[in-house]
């Protein structure tokens, strides 16, 4: 995930994807994107615009790969959307979609959209706190929400595995939203919390407002 840089004050050396949780700026993504971070910028894919925002780690777990971020450049970003609806509750077979940004140096910074299914219901080397899907994702996808198609939070895209040196095609694990919700739980940011399911079609244009793409100096 390391890139060269041209200008260590505009580019950036790796990346990743995140998932906007409210209009307090809290951004959720995985830990390992933002690990050793000196500098961390972020940009919203929001109805065309691409607005770029400094922010800062305020809560991470190692174990469960998850870190929160937030946006501290108040002065710009204005941002009326309701705190993201989190599911708790998988089942083997049911419908998952992501958001992220995939090899952005040879794919562009725009936001990707990718469908697939949970294939099982525990991680690698069987974690509970993990699930598996068969979304198609690469490198820059880290970090990435997780959405049921009704657009609720089930997690966040975490890794991908190799055997013998190849990738293991439609393989993802996904980080669960109850790690996300017991860091939440840590910080004063509990509205972020809502766990009454959304049981409408999501909203693309919605989805795609809360869609951040990572970038680490």
């Amino acid at each position: 995930r390391k890139y060269r840089e041209i200008n260590p004050m505009v580019d950036w050396e790796s990346c990743g994807s995140g998932v906007l949780l409210g209009g307090d700026g809290i951004i959720a993504t995985n830990h390992h994107v933002i690990d050793g971070a000196n500098k961390i910028r972020v940009k919203i894919a929001d109805s065309g615009s691409f607005m770029e925002y400094e922010a800062t780690l305020i809560a991470q777990d190692i174990e469960s790969d998850i870190a929160l971020l937030r946006i501290i450049d108040t002065t710009n970003f204005v941002k009326n959307i309701k705190a993201i609806p989190l599911k708790i509750d998988i089942s083997m077979g049911q419908e998952v979609m992501t958001l992220g940004y995939p090899i952005p140096d040879k794919m562009g910074e725009n936001v990707k959209f990718n469908k697939g299914y949970v294939s099982a219901l525990t991680g690698n080397d069987n974690r509970k706190n993990y699930f598996q899907t068969d979304l198609p994702v690469w490198y820059g996808n880290s970090g990435g929400p997780c959405f049921d198609k009704n657009g609720n939070l089930m997690g966040l895209v975490s890794e991908i595995r190799f055997d013998r040196g190849q990738k293991l095609e439609n393989v993802c694990f996904v980080t669960s939203v109850s790690n996300l919700v017991s860091l939440i739980q840590t910080t004063k940011y509990n509205h972020n919390i809502t766990l009454n399911n959304r049981t409408e079609k999501a909203n693309m244009t919605d989805l795609i407002s809360r869609s951040v793409f990572i970038k680490v100096n």
